[in-house]
């Protein structure tokens, strides 16, 4: 009996390796998975840290812009610009006021210009009543005196 219970022995021997090579290849097999997972895992890690590295020199740059744009809008005189503005605007007024003066002007010697000829007109209607002159020749008299008073005019001003 000393033989079978060494060989019952042998076979819980047996049976216990075998659950422990069992075991061994459980954990090998998890150990596969798990650096499989660990080799994913850095692999997304070194493309989020290629993203942020692509994304912090994105960045810098967008800052070096902004930067530079702000330079140009400190380098702007906006004080002096403004001062021409207005030296523009004030120019333009008194070109306007300027023109207004010579309009009225104008407008002042027209209706002087336009007194003295219904003055001379009244006083050639005056003459001709006192002359007695008749119908048609007083009329076409009239006539060429209108016409030669609104040349006289027109010429004035074509001066």
């Amino acid at each position: 009996m000393d033989n079978n219970k060494k060989l019952i022995e042998i076979d819980e021997a047996m049976e216990q390796l075998k659950n422990e090579l069992k075991k061994l290849q459980d954990l090998s097999g998890l150990l596969k998975s798990t650096s499989d997972s660990a080799n994913a895992a850095i692999q997304a890690a070194e493309k989020v840290g290629s993203l942020i590295s692509e994304i912090v020199d994105a960045i810098n740059n967008l800052l070096q812009q902004g930067e530079q744009v702000f330079n140009e809008i400190q380098a702007v005189d906006f004080p002096k610009r403004l001062d021409k503005v207005d030296n523009s605007v004030a120019a333009i007024s008194l070109g306007i006021q300027n023109i207004l003066a010579t309009c009225q002007s104008a407008i002042a010697k027209l209706d002087n210009l336009a007194n003295a000829v219904s003055l001379n007109t009244q006083n050639i209607f005056a003459d001709v009543e006192k002359n007695h002159l008749a119908g048609r020749f007083r009329t076409k008299l009239l006539w060429i005196i209108v016409v030669i008073q609104t040349a006289t005019i027109a010429i004035y001003f074509l001066k």
